[in-house]
């Protein structure tokens, strides 16, 4: 099953390279400044709510958090990977955790 996997990540990667806008993008370095989140709001929020609120982050952010997050890829990997920048990939990785606080706030805040 582990092929199956590396089949399908490397066919999304392919398919994102070939429809994003990437190398549009400015290569920013930041920081990984941690966005501090209370331990307890995960017993206020589901899965599900997670996982729509990454869905609506904008594609290109979307697929480098995922890869970052999910698949465990390095900003290395994926800089490699979609051809851009480690910057630009650790970018995405850190708007992608700003967004994603903003729309789960609501449950940040109780």
């Amino acid at each position: 099953m582990a092929w199956i996997k590396t089949i399908v990540v490397n066919c999304c990667i392919d398919y994102a390279r070939e429809r994003s806008r990437f190398r549009n993008n400015q290569s920013l370095e930041t920081s990984e400044e941690e966005q501090a989140i209370p331990p307890d709001v995960l017993d206020r929020v589901s899965a599900r709510e997670i996982q729509q609120a990454i869905r609506q982050l904008p594609r290109a952010t979307a697929t480098v958090f995922n890869l970052y997050i999910y698949e465990g890829f390095t900003h290395r990997q994926i800089s490699e990977s979609l051809g851009i920048a480690e910057g630009t990939s650790k970018w995405h990785v850190n708007e992608g955790r700003r967004l994603l606080k903003e729309s789960l706030r609501v449950f940040i805040n109780h």
